[in-house]
């Protein structure tokens, strides 16, 4: 059966709610714009013109109708507030800090209605943006500096967020990021295809894209996607330090430097005419095929989006496993292809391959919940048709240095 998606353009789908309270937030009047205790997703403290704003959605700060909602109302009405020279937006989660887009949207298109979906104030026309470029362009265009401290996991529409904002600095060995779309059957559609060659350049930014890999913090700052990766118990000092003192500049001395700064990368109409193709690009693969809706709808069923399927998603392996079921969908074969090399490595990284085995044999490994498989690590020259490279990028085998799984000390070398 085929499924009805509602299209990514549609202005109905698109309609704040003003009936909910999301709705009636958006509306708020201009007296109630410094008040920021409302929200049920966030927690923001303004000290001396700096905003801390910090994604509280348990259990994965997942991007959800709430968190998006609220995020969009933040955003507007911050922009009208004197008192915020500075915007630091984090976690109150080490793990997590923006998961990805809630993948309801994607089960159930029709949700996408319960979005806020104000313009975000460019003078063009933004007709053809969804509520996710929307809210990444209102955060891009802010009048404040945005700052985005990084630690946990991001991907998606996380990235996305935490790209929208004029600066990131991350913790090592604490920040994994990536746009795993192509996974999913299609492409982002939150701004990614616009912002990350901005940050990476073309070439880099294909690699992320199509790669749909995990990178963790050195190499993401080596690509130049974030501004630099930071000790974790030095990361809030640094970035709290050059909060005050931005904060402490006049503010037409902020507004000068980022106009000069934006014209010199981009003008907010030339990204708003890019953010118009990648969502006519997106519309070319979305709706994903149904096999891969089905097999979502079984990752979801399998455990993705609580707490344990997320932190877990790198012990997943085999057809099965969460990621495994949309890549088998979308034609990635469950077969055998060299491991790619790390980079900065000096010589090609050799990975054990990891071969799927029915619960209850004799050989352990981490359980795909509700699959009937479990992991199994094999010797690097076992003749297993195993692909490493198509477990979850969330795997010991991120990009750069690998992450350690709890209890582990094991790296990819």
């Amino acid at each position: 059966m085929r499924h009805t998606f509602l299209p990514l353009t549609s202005a109905s789908a698109f309609s704040v709610i003003d009936g909910g309270p999301a709705g009636r937030r958006i509306h708020r009047e201009k007296d109630e714009m410094s008040s920021y205790d409302e929200y049920t997703s966030l927690r923001v403290a303004i000290d001396a013109g700096v905003a801390h704003v910090k994604l509280d959605n348990p259990p994965v700060n997942m991007l959800d109708t709430a968190l998006i909602n609220e995020l969009h109302d933040f955003a507007g009405a911050v922009r009208g507030d004197e008192q915020v020279r500075v915007i630091v937006v984090q976690s109150a989660d080490p793990d997590f800090f923006a998961a990805h887009v809630d993948l309801s949207f994607m089960l159930k298109p029709e949700t996408f209605a319960e979005l806020a979906n104000p313009n975000a104030g460019t003078g063009g026309d933004e007709s053809l943006l969804n509520p996710m470029q929307k809210l990444m362009l209102r955060f891009r265009t802010l009048p404040q500096v945005t700052i985005a401290k990084l630690a946990g996991r991001l991907r998606g529409g996380g990235n996305e967020l935490a790209m929208a904002l004029d600066m990131r600095f991350a913790a090592k060995g604490r920040t994994w990021l990536a746009q795993p779309e192509t996974r999913m059957g299609i492409i982002p559609g939150g701004g990614g295809t616009q912002l990350l060659p901005l940050l990476v350049g073309r070439a880099r930014a294909l690699e992320v894209i199509l790669g749909g890999n995990l990178f963790d913090a050195e190499v993401a700052e080596r690509y130049g996607w974030i501004n630099r990766a930071l000790p974790a118990e030095e990361l809030d000092g640094f970035v709290d330090a050059l909060a005050r003192r931005i904060a402490a500049l006049r503010p037409e001395q902020i507004a000068a430097a980022k106009a000069a700064v934006g014209a010199a990368s981009t003008s907010a109409g030339h990204l708003l005419e890019g953010l118009g193709e990648e969502s006519k690009a997106l519309g070319g693969v979305y709706p994903a095929p149904d096999a891969v809706v089905e097999r979502m709808r079984a990752a979801v069923e399998a455990g993705a989006q609580t707490r344990e399927g997320e932190l877990d998603l790198g012990g997943f392996a085999g057809p099965r496993s969460l990621v495994g079921l949309c890549q088998v969908a979308v034609g990635l074969p469950w077969g055998a292809r060299p491991a790619p090399p790390v980079p900065g490595a000096t010589a090609p990284a050799v990975a054990a391959p990891v071969e799927a085995v029915p619960v209850g044999t004799a050989r352990a490994g981490p359980s795909v919940r509700g699959s009937g498989f479990r992991a199994v690590r094999l010797h690097p020259h076992s003749e297993s048709t195993a692909d490493p490279d198509q477990r979850p990028p969330d795997s010991n085998e991120v990009h750069g240095r690998s992450q350690v799984s709890s209890g582990s000390s094991s790296k990819v070398k």
